[in-house]
């Protein structure tokens, strides 16, 4: 364990101290004591900077962190715009067109995926799946892979058979 000091850096008072311990920094003194004294010269900002601060956060969660005095927004919009960024988040794509025309022979046609890496390891190690689905019979084949330039060399041999 070491401990730390946060010190104000013009009259280089002391302001609180704690210790860091398993990758956490732990204070000894309560978090509102820090809020209380660093309102009074830090966090003023208008409300589209503590929009970007509290990663795009609701205006009704700003507005009542602003009331209960956690932080003072300087100009609060009574009804703020979305910013592009949450409108590409929330947006959605559009639909595909309804196909019901199908492959005439069993292995005519044959979809492929590839997904991964899974951040989890399967039983065998395996990171990667392949999928198969053939258009006619919709029969799936699934095959775990452990790499994903196996995929490459599986894929050619797959399409020779």
């Amino acid at each position: 364990m070491t401990g730390f000091i946060i010190q104000n850096l013009v009259t280089r008072k002391v302001m609180a101290t704690g210790w860091h311990e398993n990758d956490l920094y732990v204070l000894e003194r309560r978090h509102n004591f820090l809020l209380y004294v660093f309102s009074n010269n830090y966090p003023r900002a208008s409300f589209d900077v503590w929009y970007a601060r509290l990663g795009h956060m609701s205006h009704s969660i700003i507005s009542l962190l602003n009331k209960k005095h956690q932080l003072y927004v300087t100009s609060l919009l009574p009804t703020p715009t979305i910013c592009s960024s949450c409108q590409l988040i929330k947006s959605h794509r559009l639909p595909f067109q309804h196909n019901d025309k199908r492959a005439s022979h069993v292995l005519n046609l044959i979809h492929c995926d590839l997904w991964g890496p899974s951040l989890v390891s399967s039983n065998l190690g395996c990171k990667y799946y392949v999928i198969f689905v053939d258009d006619h019979s919709r029969c799936t084949w699934l095959y775990p892979l452990k790499f994903k330039s196996i995929f490459f060399a599986f894929f050619f041999n797959f399409r020779n058979l």
